[in-house]
């Protein structure tokens, strides 16, 4: 009976083989990780990572036509417009009895009376002397309003629909409910309900 041959190398069996070229690929990969830096140009930066902290840091330019912010209480506020902004730059103020054309028709101020009835609201009611021109006009509430802080303020009482034949007068009223605060409020009349011409507008001093 023959007897095994023990003269035969351990790497030339097949687990021997194996090995080596585990060991040749985990050399060739440590040898190419250390050479790595040696072909990175001399000037090529690396790149960076901001960190959330920084980046969150960092304030975002304002958009286009953007009201500006203001930091109050850790929060971000958009700043409120100021009162008034939407007017004209100089309103005249109103004066009693003056006649205030508006396309030939002409409105007379006689009487404002404000008062607030309970807590945060104003109550203003306006009298007045309505003469239409050389044509005739129709009126409502809608001719009457008052501007104020960037808003339209109609009346909600008086002067229902009314006809004004050419050269006549009527003496007419209206009432305005409005919530406080009320700064710069503004009288407007205009000349007609269904194709007004034009308009006038007063300040009401002293509110």
């Amino acid at each position: 009976m023959a007897e095994p041959d023990h003269s035969r190398s351990w790497w030339t069996t097949v687990p021997g083989i194996l090995a080596g070229l585990a060991a040749l690929l985990t050399a060739l990969t440590g040898l190419i990780v250390a050479l790595a830096p040696l072909f990175r140009g001399p000037h090529e930066p690396r790149p960076t990572v901001a960190s959330p902290s920084v980046a969150a840091s960092v304030p975002r330019p304002p958009e286009p036509g953007a009201s500006p912010a203001r930091e109050s209480g850790g929060s971000r506020q958009e700043a409120a417009p100021q009162p008034g902004a939407n007017l004209p730059g100089s309103v005249p103020p109103l004066v009693m009895g003056e006649p205030l054309d508006v396309a030939g028709t002409s409105f007379v101020v006689l009487n404002v009376e404000s008062m607030s009835p309970r807590s945060g609201l104003r109550e203003i009611r306006v009298m007045f002397q309505a003469t239409a021109g050389a044509t005739d006009i129709q009126l409502s509430r809608g001719n009457v309003r008052i501007l104020a802080q960037g808003r339209t303020h109609r009346p909600v009482e008086g002067l229902p629909a009314t006809s004004l034949r050419a050269g006549t007068q009527r003496q007419l009223w209206v009432r305005f409910e409005i919530e406080e605060p009320l700064r710069q409020p503004v009288l407007s009349f205009t000349d007609d309900m269904f194709a007004p011409r034009g308009e006038v507008r007063r300040a009401l001093a002293g509110f």
